[in-house]
């Protein structure tokens, strides 16, 4: 933050100034604004895994009927989409580290992808099972794509 703000030409008196009112204001916190504070940062992480799990199962019709070209630009279309949300969400959450802003960035992509794989996976399986000769897609080529296309967003923001 204090980078970003040295960038906007504040003073090294006007940065002190700001981080013993921040310091003051972590000890004034009580009560269920120091539980939201805690939690904030899990519950955004946990939010997008849960989401990416949604959308994967909302994909599940779309792995048995679409080609793979039309396939793959929506599952594009979604991942940067989705991958802008979460950026925004992180960018939003105040004072979080380096290390968890890395962790989040690389837990969350991994686990969509995963998610991505495992209902590409089941759609074959649900096709087989009811006779449905449609295409056939790698699930891990869909999960690769997915988390590629919504890694992208957070790499253009932070480069």
């Amino acid at each position: 933050m204090h980078k970003r703000l040295r960038q906007k030409g504040w003073s090294e008196k006007e940065l002190k100034r700001l981080h013993s009112s921040k310091l003051e204001a972590d000890r004034l916190r009580k009560g269920l604004a120091r539980l939201v504070h805690n939690y904030l940062f899990p519950f955004v992480v946990a939010s997008a895994i849960i989401m990416n799990f949604v959308l994967a199962f909302v994909f599940l019709p779309l792995f048995m009927m679409l080609n793979s070209a039309s396939l793959f630009l929506i599952i594009i279309i979604a991942g940067v989409f989705f991958g802008l949300m979460f950026e925004n969400l992180l960018y939003h959450v105040e004072e979080l580290s380096r290390f968890r802003q890395m962790v989040a960035l690389a837990v969350v992509p991994a686990v969509a992808a995963f998610g991505f794989i495992a209902f590409a996976q089941f759609a074959h399986f649900i096709a087989s099972y009811i006779g449905l000769l449609g295409v056939r897609h790698n699930p891990i080529m869909i999960g690769v794509v997915y988390a590629v296309s919504f890694f992208v967003p957070v790499a253009l923001k932070r480069a």
